[in-house]
């Protein structure tokens, strides 16, 4: 049994002090494409496949290569979808299944300068460094710290202080903190789970010799922890995309069991374990500033508790930095 919360978000960055939105506004500025609804408009094909070819190995297979160009190609239209600032009437347009390595626009010139010059950002060898702290406590802890959670705005690094403070004085339960270094527009995944092993069922085996039958159990295991999936990218004008993934999962405890018969001409009676899951996830499509915090908040495992997931995304070097520490 499953239980899946998905519960709206309170998004923050630390670097400023009025409202943000999710998507392809944020902090930044109004693309003049979204000033000029009268300008022309034309269907243009940008060829991707460069950029794919780069993120392959000299001794990679050919079958391998297209995968990987075809996925490189589905990230980019994913990035471009959520991020290019696309007035109404503006579009991706889908192309056919034999130009697997293309993007269709239908937009001005404007916006179509803006996904020229975010194509060349991908070309180059830009890094991203996304850092995340996995915060777990009681309910109210976030907004006794000046975390609004019923909205989604920004807050001081005074704020962002008192919640790592808060973390090391153990208000709040660090579940985990995982880094990921990804190239921008690339898709990461990342995660730190424990495996249990159950009986899930029991099945008769004949063995010799003798053709005896004896019972042999089935083996489950179940995955508990956390699990991160982020697609980040570059904008040009120095902001960074992500649309990410959070879950953390918790097998409930003492995992329950039930007793059943072997086989049913039989009395004899064997016993099954029937873990429950309990499941936190959130969703979300962010613009950050370069070194930029969001706080992104939902409910917890029970009814008491509140979930918290810090993430810090900057262009950087493969160093750890953890969101918060640049708050001391």
């Amino acid at each position: 049994m499953i239980q899946l919360v998905l519960i709206p978000l309170a998004l923050v960055a630390a670097s400023a002090q009025t409202p943000i939105q999710s998507g392809t506004q944020s902090e930044r500025s109004k693309h003049p494409a979204e000033q000029a609804p009268a300008e022309r408009r034309e269907f243009v094909v940008y060829d991707v496949g460069d950029i794919a070819r780069m993120r392959g190995t000299p001794d990679e297979k050919s079958a391998d290569a297209e995968r990987r160009a075809r996925e490189t190609t589905r990230q980019l239209a994913e990035l471009l979808e959520a991020f290019a600032p696309f007035s109404e009437g503006e579009s991706m347009v889908a192309m056919p299944e034999d130009v697997s390595t293309s993007l269709g626009v239908f937009a001005g010139p404007a916006t179509h300068a803006w996904v020229a010059e975010w194509l060349a950002l991908q070309r180059r060898p830009v890094f991203i460094d996304v850092a995340t702290r996995f915060l777990e406590g009681r309910r109210g802890t976030l907004l006794a710290l000046g975390v609004d959670t019923s909205q989604s705005i920004l807050v001081s690094s005074e704020t962002l202080e008192r919640v790592m403070d808060a973390a090391r004085e153990k208000e709040l339960s660090m579940i985990a903190a995982p880094q990921i270094l990804m190239r921008s527009s690339e898709r990461a995944h990342l995660s730190t789970l424990q495996h249990i092993s159950y009986i899930k069922d029991w099945k008769l085996e004949r063995v010799e010799p003798g053709g005896v039958e004896i019972a042999d159990p089935v083996i489950d295991t179940i995955g508990e922890g956390m699990v991160v999936e982020v697609l980040a990218t570059l904008l040009p004008d120095g902001h960074i995309g992500l649309r990410l993934s959070a879950s953390h999962t918790e097998i409930q405890r003492p995992i329950p069991t039930e007793r059943v018969r072997l086989r049913e001409d039989r009395d004899t009676m064997v016993e099954v374990a029937l873990p429950a899951v309990d499941r936190v996830k959130i969703e979300t499509r962010i613009v950050l500033s370069d070194g930029a915090t969001a706080v992104l908040y939902s409910a917890g495992h029970v009814p008491d508790e509140e979930f918290a997931v810090l993430v810090r995304a900057k262009t950087a070097l493969p160093r750890f930095e953890g969101p918060g520490d640049e708050a001391r």
